[in-house]
């Protein structure tokens, strides 16, 4: 309950680095295995969620499957990344993106009739999202989600592929 009294969103971050253990914490809480066959802490209804950290040492892409953080280049970004200069010194920017290169998995009825790609992508950010809430109001930390942010930096930068969407940022850092 207090989690959810603490939840919103904040636009103040301090420069105070956080420990690789919280970061590690908030990627599996985001979108990590949490049962045996397989699913996830968050409903998803294809695995195509993309988690990468921004951080002063670099870009780094959640692995749920084996649960580590790989380097996706060794680059500090994060005054790239968002418009607003309150997230810029923010030393995590959480970028929620979906790779939609594979679709195979949803029936002709569900594109068609309920709602498409569209709709289940954004309910797949939005459950992730709210988890990166409750976890840094649990956890004494500040976030706020962006969706106003360079998408074409981070698509060329990150060498994505064309079917990556970045949908989401969340600065997080602790009260200035």
């Amino acid at each position: 309950m207090t989690a959810f009294k603490n939840r919103r969103s904040t636009k103040g971050f301090s420069e105070k680095a956080i420990p690789l253990q919280t970061i590690s914490d908030i990627a599996w809480i985001a979108c990590g295995i949490n049962r045996e066959d397989g699913k996830r802490t968050v409903p998803l209804l294809w695995d195509n969620l993309l988690l990468y950290f921004a951080m002063e040492r670099g870009v780094y892409l959640f692995d749920p499957k084996k649960n580590i953080l790989n380097e996706v280049i060794d680059e500090d970004i994060r005054s790239r990344i968002p418009d607003q200069n309150f997230a810029k010194k923010a030393p995590v920017i959480l970028l929620l993106g979906l790779d939609d290169s594979d679709l195979s998995q949803m029936t002709e009825a569900v594109l068609t009739d309920g709602g498409g790609v569209t709709l289940y992508s954004g309910m797949q950010i939005a459950y992730a999202s709210q988890s990166i809430y409750l976890y840094a109001a649990a956890n004494n930390l500040n976030t706020v989600a962006l969706g106003w942010f360079d998408q074409v930096f981070l698509k060329e930068k990150l060498e994505s592929s064309e079917k990556t969407n970045f949908f989401l940022a969340h600065p997080i850092g602790y009260n200035e």
